[in-house]
């Protein structure tokens, strides 16, 4: 989620883009022909994401903006597993040490949670400077944050969300030839987990995966270990008819998707469109679609209506964080851990 204006020009422009019954952890759907060596790690299947034992995993989480403020944000990857999360979309900033990666890595996984690392950055969200996004997988992903990421103590428990809400519908070209170059980069490093790709426009535009746009990017993956991922806001998804649209063209095309954050039936700014998150965390239940809200705190002024605690810890939940904690299929009747 970024605060700006950007949504009123996606919605002039005229923005255009999930599948399958949560908590049912015995569903099988049948092998994709993944032939590559990705048995110690998370693995995507017949668009579903399977743990190392091969069960089916059903992300239900929570982002956590953890690059703007570590140490005050580090405390409540706690409170995040209390409830009842088994997955946190970890944001990560330019300036990000390993060393404070790894606090919040080990922290998560000692709470038996998987870790989605993301990039955040003013550069790279709602943003489609393919030099930028470059440099931030060369210097950061795979430099300064390479063997932490790589690191055996968290090897099946992770998955990396390459970066926030990068790239516009304006030039597909772009995107998708930015996108094939960077997930070779990432296996040719020794990247064997799942990538996760949000999609263009603020993470917003639905068809970004649709027309083929999926299964091109999928073929320059050596591991076909792809998970896309798209966030619904404002107008493409602010009634239950567009979104069960939506949700049912993902399915029918067997495209693996997660929804990496998602909006709120209050929430009013850039433009309105409110997005009726009850009614999205509904549908994801009878699809078993995986999904992370955002977020547990942190966002600014007009944006605190997406604060699901008052604070970073101990928790504090606003009535949004009620709704994705408590409520019919919220974390604590929804979310089952890793198995």
């Amino acid at each position: 989620m970024r605060p700006n204006l950007y949504f009123l020009l996606c919605s002039l422009a005229g923005l255009t883009a999930c599948g399958g019954t949560q908590n049912d952890t015995s569903a099988t759907p049948a092998d994709s022909g993944n032939t590559n060596d990705t048995s110690a790690e998370l693995v995507v299947k017949a668009a579903a994401l399977y743990s190392p034992a091969g069960h089916l995993f059903i992300p239900r989480g929570i982002n956590l903006q953890y690059g703007d403020h570590p140490a005050a944000a580090l405390p409540a990857i706690a409170e995040l597993a209390a409830a009842g999360a088994n997955i946190v979309r970890l944001q990560l900033r330019r300036d990000t040490p390993a060393a404070d990666l790894k606090l919040a890595l080990d922290a998560i996984v000692s709470q038996g949670m998987v870790a989605m690392p993301m990039y955040w950055e003013e550069d790279i969200t709602c943003q489609s400077s393919a030099s930028a996004l470059k440099t931030a997988v060369t210097a950061l992903w795979l430099a300064r944050w390479k063997s932490t990421l790589l690191d055996p103590a968290y090897r099946g428990k992770i998955l990396v969300n390459i970066a926030n809400e990068w790239g516009s519908s304006q030039d597909w070209s772009s995107y998708i030839r930015t996108y094939r170059q960077v997930i070779g980069q990432f296996r040719q490093a020794g990247f064997n987990m799942p990538l996760v790709i949000d999609a263009a426009d603020c993470g917003q535009n639905p068809d970004t995966f649709l027309q083929g746009r999926a299964s091109t990017l999928q073929q320059a993956d050596a591991a076909n270990n792809l998970l896309f991922s798209l966030h619904p806001y404002h107008d493409r998804w602010n009634s239950t008819l567009k979104i069960e649209a939506i949700l049912n063209q993902y399915q029918q095309q067997a495209i693996p998707l997660i929804l990496g954050e998602f909006g709120d039936n209050e929430f009013q700014a850039d433009g309105g469109h409110n997005v009726d998150h009850l009614a999205l965390m509904a549908s994801a239940r009878r699809r078993q679609l995986g999904w992370i809200a955002w977020s547990w705190h942190g966002n600014g002024s007009g944006y605190e209506v997406l604060d699901m605690s008052s604070q970073y810890e101990p928790a504090s939940l606003s009535r949004r964080g009620l709704d994705i904690v408590y409520g019919n299929d919220g974390l604590q009747q929804t979310a089952q851990p890793l198995q």
